[in-house]
């Protein structure tokens, strides 16, 4: 692609494994270039069983292309907030 990329997605992907590598191959992971913390997305709703009252896995991602953007900064919000 000749024109500037930018993927956003709640691609339900964990950030290992074949499919995340095939799409970072050539996109950079906008929180693992600038990201604080664990950047962890899912579950979103803290208060479900399965959520141990916080977030855990990280599953949505900010990519983009590597020619035409400079990652500055990558935050997630709080689920508590």
């Amino acid at each position: 692609e000749t024109l500037p990329v930018l993927v956003l997605g709640d691609w339900n992907l964990p950030d290992f494994g074949p499919r995340y590598r095939d799409l970072t191959r050539h996109l950079w992971d906008a929180h693992r270039e600038a990201g604080r913390g664990y950047g962890y997305t899912f579950p979103g709703d803290v208060t479900v069983p399965g959520a141990f009252g916080q977030p855990w896995m990280r599953i949505d991602y900010v990519l983009t292309d590597r020619q035409h953007w400079e990652i500055l900064d990558s935050q997630v919000q709080s689920p508590f907030h």
